[in-house]
Formats: C-alpha cells, structure tokens, sequence
C-alpha cells in the first residue's frame, strides 16, 4: 500500500532518511501516461534485499528474493479527489510473469500510509515494492487508477 504522507514529506525535503530506498538502478521510462484520472510517471526503478528503517529491524523487512522498487510520480488530472492503491498496479517480467506490489514492503517503505486520497491536480511519488525471484528481469509495470480500468503499460528499459 504505497503511498504518500511520507512520500509527500520526503518530496517536500523534510522526511526521515531512514526510510529511503537505495539499490542498483534499472532504466526507467521517463515519459507520462495516463490511465482515468491519473498520470503516472516512473521516476526510478531500483533493486533491494530490505526496505523501511535499516537500523530497526521492527519497521524494515526483507525480501523473499529480491524488491524491484519502482518510484512513481502521480498526479490527479481529474475533477474530483481519487485514491491511489498500489494493490493495482502490475510488474512484468522478462517471461511475461506478473508481480502484485508487496502490501508490507509498502507500508514499511512508506511509514504504514495504506492509501491516499489525491487532490485535483496534486501529485505526489510513492514507492511501489515488488517481491521477486532474484534472477527477475523486470520490464514492464501496468498502471491503473482503479481494478476495473483498461490501465497503461510502460517499459521499464
């Protein structure tokens, strides 16, 4: 559940460090794209063993295999307040398998926000954590607004 009090606080320059996720870089597709009332952006895909506070393993956790996080850039383009669920978006793998977003890779790496409510025309990045085989060669993501929308994919190389 990725999302945003945090990731609006560390956009703003004034979050805690200690949530900040690092890893090896993977090429990300940098145009926007939009699905209902969302434009999505992705902003940084990266590779990590653990997310959340690595000097308190009580509010970290570690991957079954490895965590493909993806930094997102929303932005409600549409009339009315919308909520982001990270429950719907989709990895995509090199095999054509498909990864749902880690709930609590998401709460650790976003300080438990579930969800978010978005403004018209406000934005915010979250970070979406995928839980994947070590060996994962992640290449796409399908970003949706809701469960019942067509959603846009994007490369991520």
């Amino acid at each position: 559940m990725a999302v945003a009090v945090a990731a609006m606080v560390a956009a703003a320059g004034c979050g805690p460090s200690s949530t900040t996720v690092t890893g090896t870089g993977i090429a990300a597709q940098p145009s926007a794209v939009r699905d209902g009332g969302f434009e999505f952006g992705v902003q940084d895909v990266s590779q990590v063993h653990q997310v959340g506070d690595p000097k308190d393993p009580a509010l970290s956790i570690t991957a079954k295999g490895v965590f493909v996080v993806v930094a997102l850039s929303i932005r409600n383009v549409g009339e009315g307040p919308l909520t982001f669920f990270d429950r719907y978006q989709t990895l995509i793998d090199s095999s054509g398998n498909q990864y749902s977003a880690s709930m609590a890779a998401d709460i650790y790496g976003n300080l438990g926000i579930p969800s978010t409510k978005i403004a018209p025309g406000a934005a915010l990045v979250v970070r979406l954590a995928f839980d994947v085989p070590v060996d994962t060669k992640p290449t796409n993501l399908t970003l949706r607004q809701s469960d019942s929308s067509a959603g846009v994919t994007v490369a991520l190389s």
